[in-house]
């Protein structure tokens, strides 16, 4: 049986770029849990660091009905018709009809570079440049990340905070929200790449 991860006491020291001494980040490490399992994940305040790697729970799921429908935009109409890999499920698609999306349940499921998130109904590979907090140095995190400031668009990642980066929280940002860049950086980013320009 797989030990529990127990509430314990973090103390994250960092140096922020452009701030003078360091930044302490002390909080009562909470396990996060899922359907009455642990997913791996643990949150200190805002930031969803990994101190252990897990296996997700596999929740229930059944395709909507419109799925069984005769639209031929679908291309499958129920769980089992997604077959082509562990995890698979049948969902309506943003773009239109049904489609088959495969999940995880554990690092294992994800391709090189990836580690697994826990989520409802499956959980999701997501890039890594770490997978734990023992991947980190002893007074970081492996954290999961904002990619972008804007809603829908790209995934989060896993990555260890460091001595580059701008900000950990959104809290240390104006207006703004802490987003991990692609060169692995965390920095204060508005939202005004995410207002739609009208079309003249």
């Amino acid at each position: 049986m797989r030990r529990a991860l127990a509430q314990v006491l973090v103390v994250v020291t960092i140096s922020l770029a452009g701030c003078s001494g360091d930044v302490e980040i002390a909080c009562n490490s909470e396990p996060e849990i899922l359907e009455g399992a642990e997913t791996g994940f643990a949150t200190c305040g805002s930031l969803k660091h990994r101190p252990e790697q897990a296996t997700c729970p596999i929740l229930w799921h059944e395709a909507p009905a419109v799925c069984a429908g005769d639209d031929e935009l679908n291309d499958c109409a129920e769980d089992a018709d997604c077959d082509e890999a562990e995890h698979g499920i049948c969902d309506v698609r943003p773009a239109g009809g049904c489609g088959c999306s495969y999940g995880c349940a554990s690092d294992d499921d994800c391709s090189a570079f990836h580690a697994c998130v826990c989520g409802t109904p499956r959980g999701v590979c997501v890039v890594a440049s770490c997978t734990t907090d023992a991947d980190c140095h002893e007074s970081s995190l492996c954290v999961l990340s904002r990619t972008d400031p804007c809603e829908g668009g790209t995934p989060p990642r896993l990555s260890c905070l460091t001595t580059r980066d701008q900000c950990l929280t959104d809290a240390d940002c104006d207006a703004a929200l802490c987003v991990l860049g692609i060169d692995g950086v965390r920095t204060c980013q508005g939202l005004e790449l995410c207002v739609s320009t009208p079309v003249p």
